[in-house]
């Protein structure tokens, strides 16, 4: 996720790579990036609508029962680097902006 400046199509084209590397945890990261900006966007923004996306809360919430379940619960995940990194976006997307 290096640049922070991608195109919500590319931004789909890398979600799609993920899911075909199998990378779980990257996925989780992304996804958890994707939630953060839902959760944290002015009232005015608008973002592409998807079927997931019909309820951002509920995305939201989707999004971290899904990566607490598959990242944050599983010590062996959650001990490598990258876990350690999606658990600390895990605990950022609960931390209120100031």
């Amino acid at each position: 996720m290096g640049n922070s400046n991608k195109t919500p199509e590319a931004l789909l084209a890398l979600h799609s790579e993920l899911q075909h590397r199998d990378d779980s945890v990257a996925l989780a990261t992304l996804l958890l990036y994707i939630a953060m900006t839902v959760q944290h966007a002015p009232g005015t923004a608008s973002f592409p609508t998807s079927e997931s996306m019909q309820n951002l809360s509920t995305f939201v919430k989707n999004v971290s029962d899904i990566v607490e379940h598959f990242v944050i619960a599983d010590d062996a995940i959650a001990g490598t680097i990258e876990g350690i990194e999606a658990a600390l976006l895990f605990l950022r997307l609960y931390v209120p902006v100031l």
